[in-house]
């Protein structure tokens, strides 16, 4: 493979990643998107050590450049909408705390741990 097609590849799928971050109608999720592109950059970096020097044009370089500067963006995005997702995570399902709603449990009580726990009381009725 030519570097002209590996570069021609690799921004393919960095298209296809840009469609996901967007939702586009016929994207596939952003998941598979990422990890075909890393799939692919893998390879990419085991097939640059085996081109000649002189395949590295200028116009090879600037290509390149690009591609590093829209995975830095796209990383930047995920990193982004990862915490929103986080963040909205932690809204619907809040993290269990150690601590109980009226202190902590431990031996610090005058009767150890069971006197440091509230009680709650069912009523029938």
């Amino acid at each position: 493979m030519q570097l002209d097609e590996a570069l021609g590849h690799v921004e393919g799928l960095l298209q296809l990643v840009t469609a996901a971050l967007e939702r586009q109608d016929g994207a596939p999720p952003v998941d598979e998107a990422v990890e075909g592109l890393r799939s692919c950059m893998v390879a990419f970096s085991g097939l640059a050590q085996q081109y000649a020097p002189e395949q590295f044009t200028p116009e090879a370089i600037q290509r390149m450049q690009r591609i590093s500067q829209t995975v830095a963006l796209q990383r930047e995005h995920l990193v982004r909408l990862g915490a929103i997702t986080t963040q909205q995570a932690q809204a619907l399902v809040p993290q269990q705390r150690d601590a109980h709603t009226y202190g902590d449990v431990g031996a610090s009580g005058p009767q150890g741990n069971r006197a440091s726990v509230s009680k709650l009381y069912h009523i029938s009725g």
